[in-house]
């Protein structure tokens, strides 16, 4: 395992991969933000009978982003893929 994966598995993972803590994404980068609102609209829709299953459902960009600067380390910008990470955050969330 290579040092960037270490800091990344000790940093973030490690505090972030818990679905607990999936409401703090509206507060983290326009990015993560704007996926969780719409996953979450498309859930509301859903418990309140506005959306069927053979609707359009909101699909998370499969692509790597950019986060906001404050999540910038030492040695540059930190990226990750948008898709990957939102499964991972909502994973426990049900649906």
């Amino acid at each position: 395992m290579n040092r960037d994966q270490i800091t990344f598995e000790w940093h973030v993972l490690r505090n972030w991969d818990d679905s607990s803590k999936t409401h703090y994404l509206l507060a983290a980068d326009p990015e993560h933000a704007y996926a969780l609102a719409r996953i979450l609209k498309d859930c509301h829709d859903k418990l309140n009978d506005l959306k069927k299953d053979d609707d359009e459902w909101y699909e998370i960009p499969n692509r790597e982003v950019t986060l906001q600067e404050y999540h910038k380390l030492t040695r540059g910008n930190v990226k990750c893929n948008l898709k990957e990470t939102m499964l991972t955050l909502t994973s426990e969330c049900g649906g």
